[in-house]
């Protein structure tokens, strides 16, 4: 795969040479999710005749979210939802069956057999919180399909997404690096300009190079950093905003941990929460957050929740 514009991924004159695949990756915080959201909604809103399903991976979801057997039921019901002459194929599909992998990746190859001149296009998105081999065996499955659908002139696209890490091998297809991309930089720079508030315009812009040549294209970087800075400003440090940015580390993961440790005073209070975050079975509800951590911290609070008593401005 070689690195090239998006748009050669939707011209037909095209399929022959990448099978429909557009694969975007990124370092983690880069943005990529931001990115395929707009991209399907985009795509979904324009959609005529043609349909538009996706896929988003979670870690922290029930199986249905982080195998490719989930992956495979959604995609097959989005698609047989959106045309109903599709829903034949899940007539011989038997209900103590639908979790087998191979009996629904046979009913999504039949259904793309019949699309006529349709056009079908997938969103994937976080291939790297799903399992590796799942994740290869997945890719090698839509090879076999991006390679029927150009013989028989069937419009079929597939957009992944990842990290960097899982490596995926697609022998052909576009490849996208995200934060390599010179609109990623302009995006980056605009949102400095709109958002960083260190005095005149001239320190602006000498604080927003440095900025964005530490950032390495890594958008949350960006996003947290110029709250930093701003906060610094506003507190009248007007010598402190190089020294503190100076500081801050150039790697996303240290920077939260840094951010993480700075109140060394409820560093207990912090790790119940974490603890919370971390192992709950399922993402918790705010006014379940706030109780949880409450009965860890002083339960002689707890009480009946009253939503008029307890407003979301307290929980916050």
């Amino acid at each position: 795969m070689e690195d090239d514009v998006p748009m050669d991924w939707t011209d037909p004159d095209q399929f022959a040479q990448h099978h429909g695949f557009l694969w975007i990756s990124e370092k983690p915080g880069a943005g990529k999710s931001i990115l395929i959201k707009f991209l399907y909604l985009h795509t979904k809103k324009n959609t005529n005749n043609d349909a538009t399903i996706s896929f988003f991976f979670n870690a922290r979801g029930d199986e249905l979210k982080t195998s490719t057997a989930g992956m495979q039921r959604s995609l097959l019901v989005q698609l047989v939802e959106r045309f109903s002459d599709l829903q034949v194929v899940l007539d011989n599909l038997k209900v103590s069956r639908i979790g087998n992998i191979d009996v629904l990746r046979d009913a999504f190859s039949v259904a793309i057999s019949r699309l006529g001149q349709r056009r079908l296009t997938c969103f994937i998105d976080a291939l790297d919180e799903c399992d590796q081999h799942q994740v290869q065996d997945m890719i090698t499955y839509f090879e076999g399909i991006g390679e029927y659908a150009i013989g028989q002139g069937i419009k079929f696209l597939v957009c992944f997404s990842s990290r960097h890490y899982p490596y995926i091998y697609i022998e052909n297809g576009i490849k996208l690096t995200l934060e390599d991309q010179p609109g990623h930089g302009h995006d980056l720079e605009k949102y400095m300009r709109s958002k960083l508030r260190v005095g005149p315009k001239k320190r602006i812009e000498e604080i927003s190079g440095e900025v964005l040549q530490k950032a390495s294209g890594v958008f949350m970087w960006v996003v947290l950093v110029v709250n930093i800075l701003n906060d610094e400003f506003k507190r009248g440090r007007l010598f402190v905003v190089k020294k503190r940015l100076r500081e801050i580390p150039p790697k996303l993961s240290d920077l939260f941990k840094d951010i993480l440790t700075q109140d060394s005073h409820n560093l207990a209070d912090l790790l119940l929460c974490v603890q919370w975050i971390l192992f709950a079975k399922r993402p918790l509800r705010l006014e379940e957050f706030y109780f949880v951590v409450v009965s860890g911290l002083d339960a002689s609070r707890l009480s009946k929740w009253d939503p008029e008593e307890t407003a979301a401005d307290d929980m916050n």
